[in-house]
């Protein structure tokens, strides 16, 4: 009996490691293409019932992470969840850029997303709408909202996501420094990182991939630990291959968008300063003034709850609510605890409201 669990775990360790596809199985959800630029589109899923609530919801995803992070295993899927609760369901995929892409910035994106917004208008017959966005998506949601001024937009959710960056703990101290010491870089040589062209600062997906983990030593280590755990156990790592497929493919940032969130998020915290400029205009989170909801992971170490938290107070919102859920910056949105704990709250708050 002990060979033959030895001889199964064995087994499943080889096939986890050289045939790794086999184990995934996320992104189940049939959707339809509703957008299409060349590069980005947007995607309608399709449920197993009409939409039956009046605001439609876009989730808006953050660049280098692929669509099945949204869409996991059967009771893990957020998307299913949403679109059981009768939510009408789209989603931002902003394609593979490459280095023909690296000139491309937040201003670029911002005006993708307010092209999204529109079709999502016109396909869904409904005016009103509801942005939901994870780590640097809402990132792109912030930035939507005090550029377009829509009032339209009802609702805002927010997970995971740097308003104030310095005040996002270890991560957001040595920013703040590592920024004032580039400035006097700056003002000895008249040099400073984020001179350097868009094609040196474009991140491929390999290394966005290292990075990521590196951010999030423990949780890379328990996801590890949990994987030669359970190697006796197919559905475990059915489990662990399919939350951690998207982190093994993972997609470039183009050179100028790496510049640009150093300098305005991590680095200058200027989206909270209110001294972020896009499309000329000065950012101004007090410009916010739909329903939001803000949602930070207790042992996330990128973004910490008092920098997701920011947001209540910087905006001009009468209706907000804060969440603090267990896990790290991508449990938060991917883990079981989630789907039982923290999605139904966010779903019964998003409901009152559409």
């Amino acid at each position: 009996m002990k060979l033959a669990a030895f001889n199964q775990r064995s087994s499943n360790l080889v096939q986890r490691v050289f045939n790794r596809k086999s184990f995934v199985q996320g992104a189940q959800t049939p959707f339809e293409i509703v957008f299409d630029d060349g590069l980005s589109r947007m995607r309608r899923y399709i449920g197993a019932k009409k939409p039956t609530l009046s605001v439609p919801i876009l989730l808006v995803m953050p660049l280098a992470v692929r669509p099945s992070i949204y869409d996991l295993l059967q009771g893990q899927s957020l998307i299913q969840s949403l679109l059981n609760r009768g939510f009408d369901v789209y989603l931002t995929e902003w394609g593979e850029p490459d280095r023909r892409q690296t000139h491309m910035g937040f201003g670029d994106y911002n005006i993708k997303l307010s092209k999204m917004i529109k079709a999502l208008q016109r396909i869904s017959s409904s005016e009103q709408y509801t942005l939901h966005g994870w780590s640097m998506g809402g990132l792109f949601c912030l930035f939507n909202a005090c550029t377009a001024k829509d009032p339209n937009l009802k609702n805002i959710i927010l997970v995971g996501t740097p308003v104030d960056a310095h005040r996002s703990g270890v991560m957001g101290r040595n920013m703040r420094l590592l920024g004032q010491s580039f400035r006097k870089l700056e003002e000895r040589t008249g040099l400073h990182p984020l001179m350097l062209p868009d094609q040196i600062t474009h991140s491929h997906g390999w290394t966005n991939a290292i990075a990521f983990k590196a951010l999030d030593p423990i949780g890379t280590v328990k996801s590890y630990a949990k994987l030669f755990t359970n190697l006796g156990d197919r559905d475990a790592l059915i489990d662990n291959a399919t939350k951690a497929d998207f982190l093994l493919s993972m997609l470039d940032y183009p050179g100028r968008i790496t510049k640009e969130v150093a300098e305005n998020v991590w680095l200058y915290n200027k989206l909270f300063k209110t001294q972020m400029r896009l499309h000329g205009k000065l950012l101004n989170l007090k410009d916010i003034n739909c329903s939001v909801l803000a949602v930070a992971g207790s042992a996330d170490a990128i973004v910490t709850e008092d920098s997701a938290k920011a947001i209540i107070d910087a905006s001009s919102s009468t209706d907000t609510q804060f969440e603090l859920a267990r896990g790290g910056h991508v449990g938060i949105l991917s883990s079981t605890w989630a789907a039982d704990n923290l999605w139904p709250k966010m779903l019964d708050w998003l409901e009152a409201r559409s």
